[in-house]
């Protein structure tokens, strides 16, 4: 599904509708054909495949009433930025999904039935630089307001390589590549190093990072962070 942005008449929309993707680049807003896998899928497609269809018969079968009414509560209270910065109440569905997708891709397990007992944290500041072109990647700590007792993060790093004009994705693009935890005490005092790029990110002249982090006490998320670096083949 397409998002439109209006302005005098639209000015911008990004995503699909029908046999087309609209998408920006340098050059400006550009659409191109709608394309889908091909081949075989990953171990990793597989792995998302498999979370969000028992995330989905969980939300029908396994939680109850109440249960779901916090979820929609949670959404009405706490707006989520759009991929304009736009605050938006997603439906409580929605929320159920982004808090345990992440944790139950790792423990293969509902991390809550009920919504976190904190607000989302605030979209990390995403930062990093690259060393040995770009073998490692060093990442240094948001600033995040978070109560004391929720120190305990989640960091779920994911990475991505700069794709030409006019490719479409039917799916996201990136690709898990680290998950850790840590307290924030601990990784303002020591940065994130992320170590041993796959072969293929190492002569990628753009790559980009996604990063979502998570209490692990009240499974408060973030909404993703992203930032990118320009690397010579």
């Amino acid at each position: 599904m397409a998002v439109i942005q209006t302005g005098s008449i639209v000015s911008d929309i990004r995503g699909s509708v029908g046999e087309e993707t609209y998408s920006r680049n340098q050059g400006g807003l550009y659409v191109a054909a709608r394309s889908g896998p091909s081949g075989e899928p990953s171990a990793n497609q597989l792995a998302v495949t498999a979370a969000m269809t028992a995330l989905s018969a969980a939300w029908s079968a396994t939680l109850s009433d109440p249960n779901r009414e916090t979820w929609r509560t949670y959404g009405r209270q706490f707006p989520t930025p759009n991929r304009w910065g736009k605050p938006t109440i997603t439906n409580g569905y929605c929320r159920f999904i982004a808090v345990n997708f992440p944790q139950y891709i790792e423990n293969a397990a509902i991390a809550t039935l009920n919504a976190p007992t904190a607000p989302p944290i605030n979209m990390p500041n995403l930062s990093f630089t690259a060393t040995t072109a770009p073998d490692e990647f060093t990442i240094p700590a948001p600033v995040l307001t978070i109560p004391a007792e929720d120190s305990n993060l989640w960091i779920y790093t994911y990475i991505g390589v700069e794709q030409p004009a006019g490719v479409s994705f039917y799916a996201n693009p990136f690709t898990k590549f680290d998950c850790s935890i840590r307290t924030l005490d601990a990784w303002q005092a020591a940065d994130l190093v992320l170590l041993s790029l796959p072969a293929a990110f190492t002569t990628a002249k753009k790559i980009w990072l996604r990063q979502r982090i998570q209490c692990a006490t009240s499974f408060a998320i973030s909404t993703p962070g992203y930032a990118s670096a320009i690397f010579d083949a």
